[in-house]
This record gives structure tokens, sequence and C-alpha cells, in this order.
């Protein structure tokens, strides 16, 4: 998959990532999205509803249940 919009998505919670994980995960053929840091919950959802993450790489601030339910149909990770 070399479309961006095609791959499937993973959420980082934190303004950034290293760059070379970043890279690894987009190597592995993955579409990476940070939030700013330490969201709120409405930030959180947001991301989640636009992005439909596969894989959330929880960093920073908190992730509750609505959160975790939000993400819960597409989550693999």
């Amino acid at each position: 998959m070399t479309d961006k919009t095609l791959r499937p998505n993973v959420l980082i919670s934190a303004a950034k990532l290293a760059p070379e994980a970043v890279a690894l995960l987009e190597e592995a053929g993955y579409a990476v999205h940070c939030t700013s840091g330490y969201p709120e919950e409405k930030e959180l959802l947001t991301a989640i509803r636009e992005h439909r993450p596969v894989a959330i790489l929880h960093r920073q601030g908190i992730i509750n249940g609505t959160v975790m339910d939000a993400a819960a149909p597409g989550l693999r990770l």
C-alpha cells in the first residue's frame, strides 16, 4: 500500500514520536497520526473518529473507557 490514505492508521497520544519510530511504522505500512501533548478526551475522540486507528500508542495523557469504547471497533493493539 503506497497511498497513505489506504494504510492502516496508528494514533500516537503525544505531540510527536521519535523520527526513527515513525519511519519504522511507515516502512511497515502504517500511517502515523499524533495528537497534541497530553490530549484531552475530546481531542482523542475526534482523532479516533477521523483516523479509525488499528493501534493507539499511548504516551501522554489519560485514555479512559469512553476513548477505548470509541476505538474498539477497529482497534487491534
